[in-house]
This record gives structure tokens, sequence and C-alpha cells, in this order.
């Protein structure tokens, strides 16, 4: 239906619909209207004449009452009819006779009335009358006819006007929309020739054509663009719908192929096609939309032949794509002509063979090539030297080249190769070749399948590598690791030793000075004494240093990771530094933060050794009168860590750049004159930079020349609870040691002169010590008695400590008992074992009295038993340090044994006799261990052994104790060699305990004798 007739059905559909109203609704309703009014106008005529009437009926006068009848019936003659009086009881009155009644006309539309008559609600008669309202009526309806032709007929006006305009205004402009886009459609639009102009442009019309002449215009010109890039494609294009039938022929394909575009359009595209492809191409066709779309080749690039009109066959590579157009499946494909460039790819081809086989030959790289299709196997020349095989005289099939394999390698091999040609698994192997059956190659191959795009296997390529030179480079440079390593363990072994030999007359020399400096000397000599400590205390120093760059060098420094009071590292410095600072007139100053944290868990000891050296530092190279400040600020804080920002500055010599870029190398000074001036050996910053780095900080220096310099670094410590917190304080207050009164701990050590030592010592601090002799000893007790805490050996027989911690840690009643190692095993995965056991702490040995009180303390729960005053011997206990000296023995340190004997010679000496009784025989008891069930037997003993050895002080029998405890765990081999070194050490102490019991033997006589 045409828009014309949906615009005119509503107006002629609105017409009809009032006609039927006015016809069947309002012309009704007019008669209806005009029957009410006729009926009221006759009611109120009735209602005159009823007054008459009832007046006689009242007064009984028949004669007036027919008058009056009469007179109403000759006055409404013409439209009363069948005028009737009728008395209370229902007689007629009048007429007196039916047929006297005047009759109404034929077709006459009467209606007929009826009157009462009632005077004072007494009821009279009634009077009835049949009125004829025809004339009325008719009047009514020509009226109302005449009003309906003119509403009707003004409607009709109306449509006519209504149409006739929408067809100037709608219609008109939409034909002309409708040619133009007939031409549009049909490529004939000009949109200069054919722009629609509306009449009115302001309106939807207007818009609608402004818009169209708009969109025909990009039509044209997107038309036009793409004409233009159909026409200057350099690559053909060609279209085809279902059929194969050719819809378009770009001049780019004109070209390519030599047909015009007039003489292809509406033929089969397989004419493009050479003759072998022609009867294929309209089966792929019609298979395509049936095919999977990964099998399409729509979208994608693809290699095929054409031919040109001259019968040429050429290669093309063709791209195509699949479109919908008004419900038809359209076809474009994309041509470009690659015969130049596969003449290119040939000579590259050519060319990079030609390169490769020089490469091969420059690198010594050659390689092989097996077609899967024909089974052709192809090695390269260097291949052939390689395999040193003739290629003149010599064919080399697989048979002959796994023939040349070393028989050890020809099953890898074999498999290696099998894997590959069976399931296309590409390997990557080094064999040996045996060539003349003596002569030894290395060879590295590699070998893969190649895949064509339809994922079928299409040959086998492999390389072959003489690696023989690299082979034998590698084994040289193992043993050259092997003798570095080597070196570096005799260098390690060579300064831990130093390190020991140089300790040991240190410690004396700075031990006597010191007690040389108590004395009362003259001042020269008081001087002289100072300068050998100082000289001592350096000389440790650098002995210490070198040992530090030594484990940085093996990677072998490692931190401590233990709670500690901040103010200790404060004390500490006031300590060292204050009186270096003191001596030169120096002001030494700590400013420190009062956000810090009281305690934190960290090194204290390493953290420490940081603030020492570039305090020291800076005293150092400031003269008297000046200033070293250290300061200490809180740079971040976190839930679980905090970083504190520590400098160090001085208002001494200062550096230049080139100074500063010289520091933190291992001994290099700022000056070569540094040195001889100030001394030293360039290790602290080194050793200090290192440190902060494992504390997860940096280290930096500020400097200038003659205004001093200022060392900042930054250390990442652990926050610790309030409770560890207080227990660092506690632990920092008591800075020699803390005392005990009344705290019971248990001891657990089978060795009995351990327990001797360790009672001993540990009595002098008011702890009360009970002893058992091994961990099963231990539970029993633990039953029995309340203890503060345990001392728990690890080496022992029945049930080691480790065992028995566990056992005390599976008792609920036991879970927060302090259990703390006391052990000579002291390296780190020895303390990770004591504290996965579950022990609290470790204690090593030999035991260091104030060290051990303090971990004691830290865990221990009387810590209101711990009194602040420094660490001294129990008048009660009968033996009182003092200023005692013994000769020395062979084999041991009395020095180091009095210092772990809390000075006590007399203890000291009973512990000497106590070793010499229970160890003199440890040969036969070692072997007797060897042989028991028990296989820790006898690594039992030689921990015991080392244990006890340190305690008096035979450092040299205690370490070979330890390489016998370690042959015993790792090395069975070397336990008789272990043992040989053991008993040479402990015959020597044993003469040396014989020569000390001499010694006091005569020295007791000669008292006797002089008193």
């Amino acid at each position: 239906m045409r828009i014309r007739s949906k615009i005119l059905i509503p107006p002629v559909i609105a017409l009809g619909i009032l006609s039927l109203f006015l016809h069947l609704h309002w012309e009704p309703q007019q008669r209806e209207a005009a029957r009410v009014r006729f009926v009221e106008q006759t009611d109120r005529l009735l209602a005159v004449a009823q007054q008459n009437v009832v007046r006689h009926l009242l007064e009984r006068d028949l004669g007036a009452v027919f008058a009056s009848m009469a007179s109403l019936q000759a006055q409404f003659g013409g439209h009363w009819y069948n005028l009737e009086l009728f008395n209370e009881n229902g007689k007629r009155l009048y007429p007196l006779f039916s047929e006297d009644a005047l009759a109404a006309p034929p077709g006459a539309r009467l209606m007929h009335r009826s009157l009462p008559l009632t005077v004072a609600g007494t009821r009279l008669g009634r009077l009835e009358v049949d009125v004829d309202w025809t004339d009325e009526h008719r009047r009514i309806a020509e009226a109302t006819h005449a009003v309906d032709e003119v509403i009707l007929l003004v409607m009709a006006l109306f449509i006519a006007i209504n149409m006739f305009t929408q067809y100037q205004v709608i219609f008109r402009p939409l034909e002309r929309l409708k040619s133009a886009v007939e031409s549009l459609a049909s490529g004939r639009f000009d949109p200069e020739r054919d722009r629609l102009i509306a009449r009115f442009p302001d309106d939807e019309i207007g818009e609608l054509l402004d818009r169209f002449n708009s969109m025909a215009r990009s039509v044209t010109t997107q038309t036009e663009r793409l004409q233009a890039v159909i026409d200057t494609a350099i690559d053909g294009i060609v279209v085809i719908d279902a059929k194969g039938m050719i819809r378009e022929f770009s001049p780019a394909a004109e070209k390519i192929f030599g047909y015009r575009k007039s003489e292809m359009i509406g033929k089969n595209v397989a004419v493009l096609m050479p003759e072998g492809f022609r009867h294929e191409h309209d089966r792929h066709l019609a298979n395509y939309t049936s095919a999977p779309a990964p099998e399409r080749i729509m979208g994608r690039l693809r290699e095929f032949s054409g031919q040109r009109r001259n019968g040429e066959t050429f290669p093309l590579d063709l791209a195509v794509g699949e479109a919908m157009i008004d419900g038809e499946r359209l076809f474009t494909g994309v041509i470009r002509d690659i015969s130049e460039r596969k003449r290119a790819e040939e000579q590259v081809r050519r060319s990079q063979a030609s390169l490769l086989s020089q490469a091969q030959h420059m690198a010594g790289l050659g390689s092989w090539e097996f077609d899967l299709g024909d089974e052709q196997l192809v090695w390269t020349d260097e291949s052939h030297l390689i395999l040193e095989v003739d290629s003149g005289t010599q064919s080399l099939d697989f048979a002959s080249f796994f023939a040349r394999v070393h028989p050890d390698d020809r099953a890898g091999v074999q498999a290696a190769h099998d894997r590959l040609f069976s399931d296309h698994l590409p390997y990557e192997i080094e064999y040996r070749l045996l060539l003349d059956g003596q002569r030894v190659k290395y060879v590295h191959e590699r070998a893969a399948a190649v895949i064509d795009a339809n994922g079928q296997a299409i040959k086998i390529i492999g390389t072959l590598l003489d690696v023989t030179a690299k082979v034998h480079e590698a084994s040289d440079l193992e043993e050259a690791r092997r003798a570095a390593e080597s070196a570096t363990r005799a260098k390690s072994a060579f300064l831990a030793n130093m390190s020991h030999e140089i300790r040991t007359p240190m410690n004396a020399i700075m031990g006597l000075a010191q007690l040389a400096l108590r004395a009362e000397l003259p001042d020269k000599q008081r001087d002289q004494i100072g300068k050998i400590q100082l000289a001592a205390r350096n000389l440790l120093g650098i002995v210490n240093d070198v040992l530090d760059i030594s484990k940085i060098e093996a990677d072998r420094l490692t931190l401590e990771h233990t709670t500690f009071a901040v103010q200790s590292l404060w004390t500490q410095l006031e300590g060292v530094i204050g009186m270096m600072a003191e001596a030169k007139q120096v002001a030494f100053l700590i400013e420190a933060d009062p956000m810090l944290p009281s305690s934190v868990m960290g090194d204290p000891l390493r953290l420490g050794q940081v603030l020492i050296n570039l305090a020291g530092n800076a005293v150092k190279f400031t003269p008297g009168g000046g200033r070293v400040r250290v300061e200490a600020r809180l740079s971040a804080r976190s839930d679980n860590h905090v970083t504190i920002r520590f400098s160090v500055s001085d208002t001494g010599i200062g550096m230049t750049d080139e100074q500063v870029d010289q520091l933190f190398v291992p001994f290099a000074q700022a000056d070569s004159s540094t040195t001889r001036e100030y001394g030293g050996t360039g290790l602290g910053l080194s050793i200090s930079r290192r440190l902060v780095e494992m504390m997860g900080g940096e280290i930096w220096v500020d400097s200038r020349p003659g205004h001093g310099s200022t060392f900042h670094f930054t250390a990442r410590l652990q926050s610790v609870a309030n409770e560890e917190a207080a227990s660092a304080t506690d632990s920092a207050a008591t800075v020699t040691g803390p005392r005990f009164s009344g705290t019971r701990l248990l001891l657990v050590e089978d060795n009995e002169l351990n327990r001797e030592i360790a009672v001993e010592l540990l009595s002098t601090s008011g702890l009360i010590i009970d002893v058992a002799g091994d961990g099963r000893q231990a539970l029993q007790m633990l039953e029995l008695q309340t203890y503060d805490g345990v001392l728990m050996d690890c080496m022992m027989p029945l049930m080691d400590g480790y065992e028995a911690t566990r056992r005390i840690r599976a008792q609920k009643r036991f879970a927060q008992l302090p259990v703390i190692a006391m052990t000579a095993n002291v390296l780190p995965e020895d303390r990770a074992r004591c504290i996965d056991s579950g022990m609290n702490d470790h204690i090593g040995k030999p035991l260091d009295l104030e060290k051990a009180l303090v971990t004691i303390s830290r865990w221990v729960g009387h810590r209101d038993r711990v009194s602040d005053c420094a660490l001294a011997t129990d008048p009660a206990a009968g033996d009182q340090p003092g200023q005692v000296s013994l000769p020395d023995l062979p084999g041991i340190d009395t020095r180091q044994g009095l210092e772990i004997a809390g000075g006590k010679s007399g203890f000291y000496c009973r512990m000497l006799q106590r070793f010499r009784a229970l160890k003199s025989d440890f040969e036969s008891t070692f072997r007797e261990a060897c042989t028991d069930p028990d296989p820790e037997a006898a690594t039992r003993a030689a921990h015991s052994l080392k244990g006890v050895a340190g305690h008096i002080g035979a450092r040299q029998l205690a370490d070979a104790a330890e390489a016998l405890e370690s042959a015993c765990l790792r090395d069975q081999a070397a336990i008789e060699t272990r043992l040989a070194e053991v008993m040479n050490e402990l015959r020597l102490v044993i003469k040396g305990i014989d020569n000390l019991g001499e010694t006091q033997a005569a020295d007791d006589d000669s008292t006797r004798r002089a008193g």
C-alpha cells in the first residue's frame, strides 16, 4: 500500500465514523429531545383543561363536562384523537359511545397520554387522549438531515484540501527522493545535478532531503574512493559469486592476467587458473561452506598458480574474503604476482646456502638432512670433516655414522634418533666418537623435525659441532676451580689458625699490660705500657678485620638475630669511643631520637661494630679541639620493622671527591699518606658496607676537604613486642651480667667434668643447679621437682637433648618451660636444629659465664631475682678469683682456662685433674663406642671430649675432637686418622696436667719446709 493511501485512509475512516455517529446517535438524540418537548407541551395543555373538567365534575354538571370535552376536541381536533373521560370507577363518561370518538388517520405517529383527575388527594377520574406528532417529527428529521449534510460536506472538503496540501508538501518531495535513490542505487546520481531542494527547508521533509543530499555526497565519495582504490591498487582484485562467476575485475588484474574487464565479467574464474587446476575449482567452491572454519582459506594468504592470457603459468599470493550483499554471497580475491619475489628468493636461497656452507666451515659446524619423502640423507662437507669421512670415496649413511659413535654412548644416541624419527621429539645431546679405534672426539648434536602447514613432518635436520677442545677446557677449568677452592680453604684455615695463634699472646699482652697499668709506675713506663696496650688493641682489630673480610669474600659472614636494647649501643660507644675522644681532647656527642624504640631485634655486635668503626675513624681523623657527633633518627616504621638512620659526623680533615671514590674498597685508603700518618688497613669501611647491606640498609658519605665528613647509613631491624623489649632492656641494664637468687635450673649433661665446671661457674650467681646425666633422667627429675629452666646438652647416650626437649614440649604443663641448649656445636645449622627441636636459645661451650647468664636471664621467668649489681663471686663459694698466674702447659692455654673458670685457680686445677682422671683412657672408650649397637655412641664420645677440652683451655685438642666428631658423622674412612690426631693432642694435654701436678706438689713441699 502506498503512503498516499495510508495517509488518506485515516480521514476517510474518520468521515465514516462521523456519519455513523450523526445517523445513529445524534439524529435519534435530537428526535427524542423533540418528542420530550412535544409531550411536555401536551401535558401542559391537558393540565389547563383539567381545571375546568374537575370543577364541572365537582359541581356534578355533566352538561358542562361534555361541553368542555367537546371544546377541547374541537380546539385540538387536528392533533388530538380518541379524547376520553373516565370517572373514578373507570366508567367512560365521554364520549357516550365509542363511535363518537374522533379517530386518528392511518400512518399517524400517536403518543397516548393519560392524566389523573384529583382534588385534595381524592381521585375523581382520568382524562386520556392520543396525540399525533407526525408534523413535529417530520420537521425535526428535516432539520437534522440538513445539519448532517453540512457537517459531512465540511469534513469532505477538509480532507480534500488536506490531501492536496500533503501531496504538494510530502508526496511530491518523496517521489523526487525515490527517483534520486534509484539514481543513486544505479550509480547515475550526480550530487550537483540531482541535488534535491525542499519547498519548506525547515520542516522534517526539508531536513530529510538535506540529509539525503549529504548521504548521497558521502556515498558517492565513498564509491568513487573505493573505485579509485580498486582502480589504482597494485594487487589485482577479482570479485566472484557463489557460482564462481566474475563480477568485478580491477585494472591491476587486467595487467596481471592480460584480460580486459569487459571480457571477464560473467565468466568463470577458473579461466584464470592453469588447466590442471580448473576442474578442481568448482568442487572446492561448492565444498567451502561445509568445511570447518580452520580449514577455510578465507582471510589467510595462500600461494597458488595462475595462468595469463598467453598461457604462461606464474606464482601468485591469494587472499580471499567473504561477504553477504543483498542476500548474495560474494568472494573477493586479492591477487599479487610474486614472480619477481620468487626469483629473488631463489637467489637469496642460493646465496644463503653458500654462506651457510662457508659459515659452517668457519665455525666447524656440520649438518645433515633426511628427507622423509624420498628417504634421502645428505651430509654437509663439514660433517664429513667432523666424522673424518672422505666424501669422495666413502658413503655416509646412518649405519656408518652409528659405527663411529663410542660404544658406551651408542645406545643413548640411537635412542634419541629413534624418538626423533618415531615421535618427532627434538633432542640435544653430547657424546663421543671413537675414531681409528683409539682417538676420542667429543661431539654436540642437535636435531629436530621440520613440520609443514598441515602438521606433517617432511624432513629431519641436525647439526654436529666438534666440542673436543671445549670439553678439555672445561676439564681444565674444573681442575683450576678445585685448586682455587682448595687454596681458599687453605687461606681460611691459615687465617683461622693465625688468628688463634695471634690472639693467644695478644690476650696475654693486653691482660698483662692492663695489670701493669693498675700498679704504681713511673710516668715513662706507664706511657710505654700504655702504648703497648694500644698497639695490641690495634693489632687485634686488624686481625678481626682480616677475618671478617675473609668471611665476606667466602660469603660466610652471617648475622645474629636477637633482641637487644638500643641503649646498649650508646653504652658501648661511650665506653670504647669516649675514652679515645677524651685522650685526643675531642668532644664526643651522642644524640638519639626519642622516637626510637627501646628494643629491636637484630645483630647488636655487628651493628655496634659499624658504629665503632665509623666513630673511631671520625676521632682518628679529627684534631684536638674538634667534635664528633653520632646521631640516630627513626627513618621508617611498620608493623614488623623499623628503619634507623645513623649519622657520624666530624670536624676533621675531610676528603676530596676523588678520595671519597676510593672508600669502601678493601685494603684501600683515601690517601697513601693516610696509613703512614693515621695507621689502619682500609678494611673497616669495606666491612661496614657489607654489614650494612646485610642489615637491609645502605651507607654513603658527605665530605669536603677541611670541613670534616659525615658518614650516613641505615639499618632495617625487626620490631619486638613489649615483653621482649622489657627483657632486652633488663639484659642491657645488667651490663656486667645479672645475678640470681634462688633460681633453680636443671643441668642435663652426661660428661662429669662438664657438669662440675658448669655447676661451679653458674652457682656463683646464686643459681641452684640440679644435675641429670641424660635425657631420661631429666624427664624423671622434672616429674619430681619444679624448675625455672633447663640447660640441655645435645649429645648424650640413652636419650639425647633433642629427643628429651621434644618429649618435654609434648607435655602441656612444660610448654612454657625455658629449655636452653648448652653445647659445643655452635654452627648456625646446629643452632637451628636446637630451635627446631623446641629449645628456646643456645649457649656455646666453652662456657662464657657473662653471656650465659644474660641468655639465662632472657628466658628464666624469675626476673625479679635478677639484681643490677656487677658480676661477682659469692664469698660463700670458697674459691675467690684473684690475680692468679699459672705456668704455661703443653697443649693448654691456662689463661683461657682460668678465664672460663671465673679466675678461680683452685677450681681450675681441680678441673684439670678431673679431666685427666676421666679422659686419659679416651682411646679405649672411643673404640668401645665404635662397636656399640648405638650408632651415635662414638659421635657422643668425641662430642663430649670436644666440650670438656674447650672448658679447660685445650683448644687444639677441642679442634681435633671436633674433626673426629665430624668424621663419625660424614667420613667413616677418616676416623682412624682423626683418632690418631686426637690422641697426639690428648697425650700432650695429659703431660701438661702431670707437669702442673708436679709443680704444685713441689710448691706445697717448699711451703711446708718454709713453714
